[in-house]
């Protein structure tokens, strides 16, 4: 069965089981209060002073997701925080974490995409290794192309971009990514629905493209950001929850801050 978002040939979509991709309830406690998953701070050993993440990871999860963006993305925005917690919902583990952009809060043109892909790369590889579980990857915002990037080299459970300019991975990249790809677009964003499809057509891997109806560029206003994580969660639940448990994983034995 043709979902929204599949290719013309309809030939694309990551799961024929999959009935739609319209937006699911918020990311909440049964209070209806947004929920933040419980776990623990934790340093990741990447670059030279690591970075600050927050890591929630459910004993009888297979998968653990990355949630990396900047800003609203990060750990302590809506729109981190969100897909994060629908995450948790859906029995996954997540570390959220921000990662620095330094370029144009708009274009993204003056970001180190490579420089980033290798911190994206190595939390990866980290927490695949720490926690002995598969990993995924949700990528938010500048993050996006990074995390792209990052995904050609090196093959994740399933992958989620949210907003961004994914084609500044680059075609090269884009080509040799592997893993199932997700890519929500806001309605109103004159750019993203385009853009989500052309790098989609660049890409050979099951890809799909969701749009959220009325939202802008900016994602993380009003209740978009529970419209995001549904969609995010229902992508994950589909794909990473028969995801096998890599042989030899360690226990987590992350650092934690003082």
């Amino acid at each position: 069965m043709r979902t929204p978002g599949d290719d013309e040939d309809g030939r694309n979509a990551w799961s024929d089981g999959v009935p739609s991709f319209a937006p699911g309830p918020p990311a909440s406690n049964r209070d209806g209060r947004l929920g933040w998953p419980p776990g623990d701070e934790v340093r990741v050993p990447v670059g030279r002073f690591g970075l600050t993440g927050w890591l929630s990871l459910p004993s009888a999860a297979r998968t653990v997701v990355t949630v990396t963006g900047e800003g609203a993305g990060g750990r302590r925005g809506p729109l981190g925080r969100a897909v994060a917690s629908r995450l948790h919902l859906c029995g996954l583990g997540t570390l959220t974490l921000d990662l620095p952009v330094d370029s144009d809060p708009v274009e993204h043109r003056g970001a180190d995409v490579g420089g980033l892909a290798a911190r994206v790369r190595a939390v990866s590889h980290w927490l695949g290794q720490e926690t002995g579980r598969s990993v995924g990857g949700v990528g938010i915002g500048p993050l996006v192309p990074a995390m792209l990037r990052a995904a050609a080299d090196e093959s994740v459970t399933a992958l989620a971009c949210v907003g961004g300019r994914p084609e500044l991975a680059g075609p090269a990249a884009l080509t040799r990514v592997a893993t199932p790809a997700l890519f929500v677009v806001g309605g109103l964003d004159s750019r993203g629905p385009g853009l989500g499809r052309l790098v989609s057509g660049w890409m050979r891997c099951p890809r799909r493209v969701a749009v959220v109806p009325g939202a802008t560029v900016d994602l993380s206003r009003g209740g978009v950001p529970a419209d995001v994580a549904g969609l995010v969660g229902d992508w994950f639940s589909e794909g990473a929850r028969n995801a096998p448990r890599p042989a030899g994983g360690a226990g987590l034995s992350a650092a934690r801050p003082d």
